[in-house]
């Protein structure tokens, strides 16, 4: 293993990057499998997941030509170069740190894990293995995104002196369908909504605001099947350490019909800004005049989040979504579950690792 810390370019060549997608569940098949295949320089070549009835269904409709069950002896083969994971949460850590011993590349879903133990554990592995590893946090890579920091350029907006964000949808309403049933474990989710989530609107919030210094959080069960016992529901109020200002707001019960509710609004001094990664909205006011960005083509970056790892993985640069980068997003939500239990606000710096949970070794490559 490299000890550098540097990531190695993988060798030019003319054969496509070889990848193993691990756990065929609905973000696997809706989100990273179509993005795959508009990568022009990589192609899945394996589909790993113990349900082989979806595995195969879902490997014919994209033209994957091997399945397999066994994710260990996957690791073994030689056939591929990289691993997606996108299986459950507490499944993250242990794929991680085996896919980076048996010598491959991976892009993992977020969280990176379920507790910051072995969050710190991947973001260790990941700087000693010479391997590029990422984190898939599509948010980060969204035209919203994008377009929004374009606007703050342009208009030389600077830093922002209050931050609001609202995560709304009605993944925990059983009339809509409902959710997976890990998400409802602390085992397997390591957290309810804000975890699951959540987490995106924090790291997103972390790339264009900076690095929350203090959060106070506070959480409701509601009727969050079985028992109610992870949150369906949360709110943050936050210091940044820009000084600004922030307040969040998450809920997995809304009721309304349309999309998801995305929206991040900053406040400047000589303006503001809204945008919403869902639709790909950005709509901002300067000097009295308010501008609205409907972009036809809008995306929630999981095509540019392919894109970036395989190019990270060819010139063996850092990508933008590391687990050295992303970690401070993790003790964030981990902070706020800490303010909600003892009722004081915490610093995101001081939150202590914590053991990982009963099982978290166990491997399955079940998908989401």
């Amino acid at each position: 293993m490299a000890k550098s810390g540097k990531a190695e370019a993988m060798a030019a060549n003319d054969q496509p990057v070889r990848v193993a997608l691990v756990g065929a569940g609905e973000i696997a098949e809706v989100a990273h499998l179509p993005a795959w295949s508009a990568a022009g320089d990589a192609r899945v070549d394996v589909l790993v997941d113990p349900n082989q009835e979806r595995a195969q269904r879902i490997a014919a409709e994209f033209g994957i030509p091997n399945c397999a069950v066994d994710f260990e002896e996957l690791l073994q083969s030689g056939d591929v170069d990289a691993v997606d994971i996108c299986t459950p949460p507490h499944l993250h850590a242990p794929m991680v740190l085996n896919a980076l011993d048996a010598g491959l590349h991976v892009l993992v879903e977020k969280p990176m894990a379920t507790n910051l133990l072995d969050g710190e554990a991947i973001a260790r592995a990941a700087r000693a293995s010479g391997k590029t590893v990422m984190i898939a946090e599509n948010w980060l890579f969204s035209s919203a995104r994008r377009e929004a920091e374009e606007i703050i350029r342009k208009h030389a907006l600077g830093q922002p002196f209050l931050v609001k964000a609202r995560h709304e949808s009605s993944l925990y309403v059983a009339s809509t369908g409902g959710a997976p049933a890990w998400t409802f474990s602390p085992d397997t989710a390591g957290g309810g909504y804000l975890m699951q989530a959540g987490i995106h609107t924090v790291a997103l919030i972390e790339a264009m605001v900076g690095p929350f210094q203090e959060v106070s959080g506070y959480t409701s069960a509601g009727n969050t099947p079985p028992d109610g016992f992870l949150e369906s529901t949360a709110v943050l109020t936050a210091l940044f350490e820009s000084g600004a200002l922030g307040s969040l707001a998450f809920t997995a019960r809304s009721q309304h019909l349309g999309p998801r509710r995305l929206g991040l609004e900053l406040f400047f001094d000589k303006g503001s800004l809204e945008l919403d990664v869902w639709t790909g909205r950005v709509s901002y006011t300067v000097e009295g005049r308010q501008t609205t960005v409907e972009d036809a083509n809008s995306s929630m970056g999981f095509a540019e989040e392919i894109s970036h790892f395989v190019h990270c993985l060819r010139t063996g640069s850092e990508p933008e979504t590391s687990p050295a980068r992303l970690l401070s997003s993790l003790k964030t939500v981990f902070a706020a579950y800490e303010s909600a239990r003892t009722g004081n606000s915490v610093r995101p710096s001081n939150v202590a690792s914590t053991p990982a949970p009963a099982g978290a070794k166990e491997v399955d490559a079940s998908g989401d």
